[in-house]
This record gives structure tokens, sequence and C-alpha cells, in this order.
């Protein structure tokens, strides 16, 4: 199911040019240097970890269908370094690299910021030496690596920022080992979580402005009789409209349990069909005349597709 984004960005904005502005400048260097000593994170992690939250959003757009994108070679502009957004950039930049990169508008990573957080716990296990079961103990370390993220996406055209914010997303890991150390031994470096953390962020912020590709879950009914079971087959093979022909024949039967089911299995067809109206109509009979219960729950699935069906095709200028 192509999902809609959170964020409407205006129809005419077709192409983006994406940019890292969220490294210091050099007086603020000596600042995350220090920072990088007191808190014990990886002096550069920061630095390798916005680089990943770029590639990360570059590939979240390139596989959706609203944008293309375009990460120029030098695509590095200096910001604060911060959790604060910098200053604007001046629009005499943005126009300058929209044109040499022929894209609609600019998009700015402008703040980058990792935060990895550890925790222990401690559980028992047991193991078998010499036909003696032996119990013993583990250390599961359970790191957080938590990503502030802060975006602004420039129009040049109408000279507007038409974005600006901040995120904060998070990703996860767990190692096991006799001790506290050999669990860290255990787990990815300081560097690379923060590089896998900071990717994930950047595909997050893609979701956010560009419709995405998501999978979503739907039932059938597949016994009731030969044909419901012959209908159930040829939907596996993907021969939808023929198994619609086989479930339409018992959308009006006298047996109601039946035509029930096949009234909700045809709102599947006519989803599957991208009708979503049609789909609406078939889950409503099954419920309303029939009392499938399940076809009520897809009916209110149905009109809530179709809601963001509606602002789908407002963002992609359909």
């Amino acid at each position: 199911v192509l999902e809609p984004a959170q964020i409407n960005v205006p129809r005419g904005i077709r192409s983006l040019a994406i940019v890292n502005r969220s490294l210091p400048a050099k007086e603020e260097k000596v600042k995350n240097v220090l920072e990088g000593v007191i808190t014990g994170e990886g002096l550069f992690a920061d630095r390798a970890g916005s680089f990943e939250c770029v590639r990360g959003v570059a590939d979240g757009l390139v596989s959706s269908p609203r944008f293309t994108v375009v990460v120029p070679p030098e695509n590095e502009l200096k910001g604060t370094g911060t959790r604060q957004f910098p200053a604007p950039l001046d629009w005499n930049t943005v126009e300058r690299i929209c044109r040499q990169n022929q894209t609609d508008a600019l998009l700015s990573l402008e703040v980058f910021d990792s935060n990895n957080l550890y925790s222990d716990r401690k559980e028992q296990r047991t193991r078998k030496e010499n036909d003696r079961e032996i119990k013993y103990e583990v250390t599961i370390t359970h790191v957080r690596s938590n990503i502030e993220s802060g975006w602004r996406i420039y129009d040049p055209a109408n000279r507007q920022i038409i974005d600006e914010s901040i995120f904060t997303d998070y990703r996860e890991w767990e190692a096991e080992g006799r001790s506290h150390k050999e669990a860290l031994v255990n787990l990815p470096p300081q560097n690379e979580i923060v590089k896998q953390a900071g990717y994930f962020a950047g595909t997050q912020y893609a979701r956010r402005i560009s419709p995405s590709w998501i999978r979503t879950g739907r039932e059938m009914y597949k016994k009731g009789n030969d044909d419901m079971k012959y209908a159930k087959r040829l939907a596996q093979t993907n021969r939808w409209e023929e198994a619609a022909d086989v479930w339409r024949k018992y959308t009006d039967d006298p047996d109601s349990k039946l035509a029930g089911r096949a009234c909700y299995n045809m709102a599947l067809a006519a989803e599957i069909a991208g009708n979503l109206q049609e789909a609406i109509e078939w889950a409503e009979k099954s419920y309303v005349r029939y009392n499938n219960k399940k076809a009520r729950e897809y009916n209110y699935i149905l009109k809530n597709r179709l809601y963001r069906q509606q602002r789908l095709d407002e963002q992609m200028g359909e």
C-alpha cells in the first residue's frame, strides 16, 4: 500500500538537492571535541552518523515515487554542530545549489546529535555438563542510540522554508556475555551504532515528507464449499478477477453465512484492484445484510484508507 506522507510538500516541488549542514564551523569544533571527551562518545561519531543520515534520507526518497533526488559530491555546509538550528541559509546560496543540481528545492540536514544509553540486566542460564545441570549468570547489555535530526526544506522559487522540524528517532541493540565488558565486545562499536541509527533516522524523515510503500495484511475466507476453495487458489495465484467471478455467484446465496463471506471476499478483490469505494460497498453489504462481524472492522479499515488515498492523490498531484 502506498501511504501518504505526514508533511505536505507543495506539488510543484518534484526534485530535491540534499546537503549536510549539521557539522560545526571551525570555531565550534573545539567545543565538540571537548564534549566527546567528557561524554565518552566517539569524537567523530556524529560526523559519520550525519552523513549516514543524509544517505538514509536519499535512499528513502529514491524508493518513493514522489521525488527525484540529487546528493551533490560537495554536499557539506557548515552549521553550529549543536542541537540548535543555525540561522537559515541565505537565498543566494540556496538558489545556487538548486541551479547547479537542477532541482526545485533544497533539503538540508541542519541538526544532528546522538546519545547512546547503556544499561545492564542479569539473567540466569543453565547448561549441561556430564549429565549435570549447571546454573550460571550472564550480563545482558542493552544500548539505545537516540538521534536528534533537524531538517529544513528551502523553496527558492518562493523564497520560503516549507518545513523546519526536529525529530528524535532511535535504534536498539542487545548482547550478552559473562560480564559487562564481554557483552560490550559483542555489541557493534559506538561509531557503527551511531552510523546505523543515523541512517535509520534519515529513512524515517523520508517517510515523513514522501509517500512510501508499506506492507499490510488482509484476511480472506477460504472455506464454505468447493467453489470457495477453488477461488482461494485463484487468488493465491494472483487471478483476482477470476476469483471474484466465483465469489459473485454467492453474494446473494440463501445461506447467509456463505453470502457474507462471499461479499467480504468481493470487498478484498475490489481493494486489490484499487476500487476502494466499491470495496466499502461490498464490506457494508457483508455486515449490514449478513451480519459478518469481520466485515464491520474491514469497512472501517477501507474508509480510513480511502481518506488517506485522497491525501495521497493531493500529494502526488493526481
